[in-house]
């Protein structure tokens, strides 16, 4: 009953973009997120106050045409050296942000695939921040078309797969994934 009254962001989300079953006017209700997003970007290409690869997230899961210039410009704003680590590493997050958005620096992304697959294949999920084995995997599921990282993804799905067999649900703060530059190539 929520999912067919309610006129929220989220609501015309999960119409449109997961059940594909939009109701008139949610297109209208994404299009207007995107461009609330879209007029918080400043003169460096940076969205809202710190967060510009969460803004870009929040836009391809709208639905945001990831080829829109002001995309572009918050895609390069993250690439450029400063928003690298001190090692030139995208970090996870940013591997599905650049990905989604058709970043051209392909090997900027190989590098950072291979950093996420290295330390996914030594991390310990659950003895680090919650996030870190979901960030480092999610970064992987991104960038599997730019490295040969097949043991390390294998890994991470398979601590994905365990902790569900086991019946302990999801693991602390791994969330599905979503998506991809192929649009829907998420699991």
């Amino acid at each position: 009953l929520w999912i067919e009254r309610n006129d929220s962001v989220q609501a015309a989300q999960v119409r449109a973009l997961l059940l594909k079953e939009p109701r008139k006017g949610d297109d209208a209700i994404l299009a207007a997120e995107v461009e609330r997003i879209l007029a918080t970007q400043n003169a460096d290409g940076s969205l809202g106050e710190n967060n510009t690869t969460g803004q870009l997230i929040r836009l391809s899961r709208l639905g945001c045409d990831p080829d829109r210039p002001e995309v572009k410009a918050a895609v390069d704003y993250i690439c450029r050296d400063d928003e690298l680590n001190d090692r030139g590493i995208l970090g996870g997050y940013a591997v599905y942000v650049v990905d989604w958005a058709g970043y051209g620096d392909a090997e900027l992304i190989t590098r950072s695939t291979r950093h996420h697959a290295a330390r996914v294949m030594t991390m310990d999920f659950f003895g680090l921040c919650p996030w870190g084995g979901q960030v480092c995997t999610r970064g992987l599921w991104s960038g599997r078309d730019y490295a040969d990282i097949t043991p390390a993804l294998e890994r991470g799905m398979n601590v994905l797969l365990q902790s569900v067999q086991e019946g302990k649900g999801w693991p602390p703060f791994l969330d599905p994934f979503f998506g991809g530059r192929g649009r829907g190539r998420g699991i």
